[in-house]
C-alpha cells in the first residue's frame, strides 16, 4: 500500500457465514470485511483501510480446512 515503506501497525477480519459452492463438494464462499492500520513512514502518517475480502476454502470435515483462493475487493469505501 501507499509508498512502499509501510509497516501494518494492526489488523482486524469480520466474516459472514459461510456458503456452499455450489457444484464442488466441501467447497464454501466466506465473505467478509478486513480492516488495516499502518504507517507511512515516507508520509510520517497513521492510515486506516477496509477492504472486502472472499475467501473460498475446501473443508471435507471441520478439523480439515484448506483455504484455496483469497480475493480482495479494492471498491472504496465498502
Amino acid at each position: 500500500m501507499g509508498s512502499g515503506y509501510a509497516t501494518m501497525t494492526t489488523g482486524d477480519v469480520d466474516l459472514d457465514q459461510p456458503t456452499a459452492v455450489r457444484g464442488w463438494p466441501h467447497r464454501y464462499r466466506v465473505e467478509g470485511t478486513v480492516y488495516l492500520s499502518f504507517y507511512d513512514s515516507v508520509g510520517a502518517t497513521f492510515q486506516n483501510r477496509r477492504r472486502g475480502v472472499e475467501v473460498i476454502v475446501e473443508a471435507p470435515n471441520p478439523r480439515e480446512v484448506r483455504v484455496l483462493e483469497v480475493n480482495t475487493d479494492w471498491t472504496p469505501n465498502r
